[in-house]
């Protein structure tokens, strides 16, 4: 197998959250094999990079049917979650937010806070993606925003003074967030991100 690279991002997605949890409530195991088969190119992947004993389909099953989460690999609970927001959601454009290091969320939210606004945007990747799934406790990193909420984080972005900071990246960073805010809020979404 040939040599990984790795690459942060936030992967961002609108999605109805009330939706999808109804999907996990039903426990309906035609819906699960249709879900797969959509699905099929993502679960193998996920195989492929992550090697587990346990197909990455099976901790899907688990998230569907109702079954019991196990013990091991629960990061591919996250990656089924991040799968059903990619069928059931939008994926928003990431650019400002792509090959980074975690250390972008405090530039962004320290250079932010010094144009007068203070917004903390690992908020973005952290309380989990609005469904009941096993913490990982690693990657993916999983957050989200529900569309109650989203006018007033749209509100708080509103606020920064664009002309005040100095840093172009970081302004396309925060217009980029913004957007997808924005976006959620025209089409009364919700807005789920994973950071991995």
């Amino acid at each position: 197998m040939g040599e990984r690279v790795l690459s942060y991002a936030i992967m961002p997605y609108k999605v109805r959250l009330d939706a999808l949890n109804d999907v996990l409530a039903l426990r309906d195991e035609v819906l699960f094999a249709w879900v797969s088969d959509h699905c099929r190119a993502d679960l193998t992947e996920h195989d492929k990079w992550f090697e587990t004993a346990r197909p990455a389909a099976d901790y899907l099953a688990d998230l569907m049917l109702g079954r019991p989460d196990v013990d091991e690999d629960v990061h591919l609970y996250g990656y089924c979650v991040k799968t059903l927001c990619e069928l059931w959601g939008v994926p928003l454009e990431n650019e400002g937010w792509w090959g980074m290091r975690y250390g972008w969320f405090s530039t962004v939210s320290s250079t932010v806070a010094q144009a007068g606004v203070t917004y903390d945007f690992t908020s973005l990747i952290f309380g989990g993606p609005g469904v009941d799934v096993p913490d990982p406790g690693d990657f993916p990193a999983m957050g989200h925003i529900t569309r109650d909420t989203v006018q007033s984080h749209l509100d708080r972005l509103n606020g920064v003074d664009r002309a005040a900071i100095g840093d172009r990246q970081v302004v396309e960073a925060v217009d980029q967030v913004r957007s997808w805010l924005q976006q959620c809020r025209q089409e009364d979404m919700d807005l789920v991100c994973f950071y991995h």
